[in-house]
């Protein structure tokens, strides 16, 4: 290890803090589904439920659900009643005895927002719960990723990473460029139809970053994530994993296609 290299950091799943952004509005697929992004059934189960099988498979345990749109569904969905096809017929059956396993195994709190406060914002409001170093996930896009991978690419004590993920074609996401060592070196707009690499929506943030979070509504994506960029304090992870977010009608479409594949193989090995 040459002068100046540091450790990778090592994340604790059991006690890492895990923020989930779960509380947009979901405007662009209001037209074709009414409930939140969190509760829209794939494969009979909700979006969100995906996500906290990958935290859970992985063994993570501390769970913060940042919600605001839809917050009194989802926690009755997720973490109240017993029954899950009472609320929507097209929930799976089996649904309600894994999320009564789910509910036993982890730790899961709610932090509401009384009004949209931004990515920034709502993680601001649940700063009390951060750590050293925490998860943060986007609630509406899942990457099928090793999670403490995404950590090891930190540098420093006050450094942060993100998940970057490979698109053969990004126009519709916006692009992330790398340097040395994957050092995050500026953010792309979207736009662009050529191959490279996006932003997956996964993030290690160090505590004293979430503790720097102003009052009110602030935005991860285009204040904090730029500022760590302009101080070289971004790196990212990089994965040619399988993504999927379901924010446009289109993607949604594609996602209920995908995750019938999806949940089959999680049938074959038992996981639900």
């Amino acid at each position: 290890m040459g002068p100046g290299a540091r450790s990778p950091v090592k994340l604790d799943p059991a006690a890492t803090p895990c923020f989930i952004l779960a509380g947009g509005l979901g405007t662009r697929i209001r037209s074709v589904e009414a409930r939140p992004k969190a509760l829209i059934p794939l494969a009979g189960v909700p979006f969100l439920a995906f996500l906290l099988r990958l935290l859970r498979i992985q063994g993570y345990r501390r769970v913060v659900l940042l919600l605001g749109h839809g917050a009194d569904d989802i926690e009755r969905v997720l973490l109240q009643i017993e029954d899950p096809q009472a609320f929507d017929p097209r929930y799976d059956s089996r649904l309600g005895a894994w999320l009564a396993g789910l509910r036993k195994d982890m730790d899961i709190l709610v932090v509401r927002e009384d009004e949209p406060l931004g990515t920034g914002g709502a993680v601001g409001l649940a700063k009390g719960y951060a750590s050293s170093f925490n998860l943060v996930l986007n609630g509406d896009s899942y990457a099928e990723i090793v999670l403490s991978d995404v950590a090891e690419t930190v540098r420093g004590d006050d450094g942060g990473s993100l998940a970057a993920v490979w698109m053969r074609d990004r126009s519709d996401y916006g692009g992330v460029t790398l340097g040395d060592r994957n050092q995050v070196t500026s953010f792309v707009e979207k736009g662009r139809s050529d191959g490279g690499w996006i932003n997956g929506g996964v993030y290690v943030l160090p505590g004293a970053v979430i503790q720097e979070l102003p009052e009110g509504r602030s935005s991860l994506e285009r204040d904090v994530l730029p500022r760590l960029v302009t101080e070289g304090r971004l790196s990212a992870a990089t994965s040619r994993c399988y993504f999927r977010d379901i924010g446009t009608p289109e993607r949604l479409q594609a996602a209920r296609k995908e995750f019938e594949v999806f949940s089959k193989r999680m049938d074959d090995g038992g996981e639900w």
